[in-house]
């Protein structure tokens, strides 16, 4: 379960990293197998006990990640994210790196109000300053400092900002911002 208050069987969204199925992304496939090969998020939330759902924007990787995990992995955009206090977790490990800084603050609010009460969320991104283009793809890179703003601009208290190097072979001198957040709990006093 973790030291995040998150038991075993408890409901967690994954949302899993959209573009690697794409034909344009040949140049980088081999990369993002790797990466997902290092954490196969679902299947290894799914052994830890809980129920999951997960979703993304490829239509080919959903088919794909179905295929792998067993359950249904819905289409959709973070942009499109609707409902209240459904999950009691929400895992981003790049996942968010391709929204820009204009539909960021909508979606981490989409994402709050997803979560339950002291539900948890993490998120992680390229470290960086502002919005980028490599290899014909875009990013929206953050600094913890400009990480930390957008989660309590959201409402998010943070338990935790860190910095980490990238695992992947000939890639550590690139650099991510982590972020464990929880969804705060408001007590309202009637005078």
């Amino acid at each position: 379960g973790g030291g995040y208050g998150i038991k075993s069987g408890e409901l967690i969204r994954v949302c899993m990293t959209s573009d690697f199925f794409l034909k344009e992304a040949d140049e980088w496939r081999d990369d993002a197998w790797e990466l997902m090969r290092q954490r196969p998020d679902v299947l290894a939330f799914q052994k830890a006990g809980y129920e999951v759902e997960a979703f993304d924007a490829s239509a080919e990787l959903c088919r794909i990640a179905s295929e792998k995990t067993g359950i249904e992995v819905r289409q959709l955009r973070f942009e499109e994210l609707e409902g209240e206090e459904r999950y009691d977790g929400i895992w981003a490990c790049a996942s968010l790196l391709q929204v820009n800084p204009e539909e960021l603050p909508d979606v981490l609010n989409r994402i709050y109000r997803l979560l339950k009460p002291k539900g948890v969320f993490y998120a992680s991104f390229k470290y960086g300053s502002g919005e980028r283009e490599k290899d014909g793809r875009y990013f929206y890179d953050l600094t913890d400092k400009t990480c930390r703003q957008l989660l309590e601009r959201a409402g998010f208290f943070i338990e935790e900002i860190y910095i980490s190097r990238d695992v992947r072979t000939g890639r550590n001198q690139e650099k991510w911002v982590n972020a464990i957040a929880k969804k705060q709990v408001y007590l309202r006093v009637n005078l």
